[in-house]
């Protein structure tokens, strides 16, 4: 929610029994700290000898040991954003999160499980299947990246369309425009859109990812060409296409040469092309941060750049004016222009 809006009530929220419906915004910088000390705090009290089991725990089955694992991704996930507004911060959080030891087997992935019943399904199910949504595809600018590198996650992402060809939709065009595109435009792969298809949140090639930047960065003693391989290895045994590992990576856009700068954005691109269906807050603060790929709004819409945060929404001011007010003073102005607290990159 921070990483979307910026300030949102943290430390007051959520104490209406306490008399508090007017709960003050928090800062960023606030947030993330204070996140950090509790998520490190729980870590030291899992107890990998308790009794948990798949009867209460759906997600992980009861492994205490994921749970850690989980705990430690989501750190590195948080320090990994200050690398410009506190690197000297980050780099310390970061440092301690990876020792601690995040997600590298694709078992330790967090996926939510839909059920095959109306009660419990996938989202994208019900807008296609059952709502008979058309616009809902894969864009365009993510095709042309995925066919653009020869990328084998292609196939597992989209079918084709009718004419065997992958056609993703633009970006930013009308419902009107978008008719020519409903016979013309590849669909989303099958996995995506079963009734119980699960929805990945946070993979191990997006944490391997994100320390491969780290290592470009001088966070952590490794190195970083192992991690970015890895990091890749594990997005495409994701989809069973391990044996296509070694022709995609010998490809010079792909393979982790140039300058640091160079290198940082590679792995930001492959974290792009990694996590599509899966966490699209955290594809987007990648690209609000690091400004990879390069990618604009389409022709219909009124915006000179993609989103740089969401704005709140009417019963955030309309019943806490005071509160709304302040954070006006504080952060900026709540449009797309004003930038969250770790944005301090220029993508213009």
């Amino acid at each position: 929610m921070t990483d979307a809006l910026g300030m949102i009530p943290y430390s007051e929220a959520l104490k209406g029994d306490e008399g508090n419906f007017n709960p003050k915004y928090d800062t960023q910088e606030f947030i993330y700290t204070d996140l950090d000390k509790e998520l490190t705090e729980a870590y030291q009290q899992f107890d990998e000898t308790g009794s948990l089991d798949a009867t209460s725990d759906i997600l992980y089955n009861g492994n205490i040991k994921y749970w850690k694992k989980l705990n430690a991704s989501i750190r590195m996930m948080m320090a990994i954003k200050l690398s410009d507004v506190a690197p000297e911060v980050g780099k310390a959080r970061f440092a301690k999160a990876y020792a601690d030891g995040g997600m590298t087997d694709n078992a330790e992935m967090l996926a939510y499980k839909y059920l095959a019943e109306s009660a419990n399904e996938n989202p994208l199910y019900n807008n296609i299947t059952v709502q008979g949504r058309e616009d809902f595809a894969p864009s365009k600018t993510l095709l042309d990246q995925l066919i653009a590198y020869n990328d084998p996650r292609l196939e597992a992402y989209a079918n084709p369309n009718s004419d065997g060809e992958y056609a993703g939709v633009p970006f930013g065009i009308t419902n009107a425009e978008l008719q020519q595109y409903t016979n013309t435009t590849a669909i989303f792969d099958d996995r995506y859109v079963q009734q119980n298809s699960p929805m990945v949140v946070i993979s191990p090639s997006h944490i391997l990812l994100i320390e491969a930047e780290a290592a470009l960065r001088g966070w952590i003693t490794e190195d970083p060409e192992k991690l970015y391989k890895e990091g890749i290895a594990a997005s495409l045994a994701q989809y069973d296409l391990s044996d296509q590992f070694d022709d995609y990576y010998s490809q010079p856009n792909v393979s982790l040469t140039g300058s640091v700068k160079e290198k940082i954005e590679k792995v930001a691109m492959q974290r792009w092309l990694a996590n599509f269906m899966q966490d699209g807050i955290e594809a987007w603060s990648d690209w609000r941060r690091l400004n990879v790929p390069k990618i604009y709004p389409g022709p219909a819409s009124p915006a000179e750049h993609i989103p740089y945060r969401k704005v709140y929404d009417t019963p955030d001011y309309n019943t806490n004016k005071e509160n709304y007010q302040i954070v006006l003073d504080t952060q900026g102005k709540d449009d797309e222009n004003t930038r969250v607290w770790w944005d301090v990159a220029d993508n213009n």
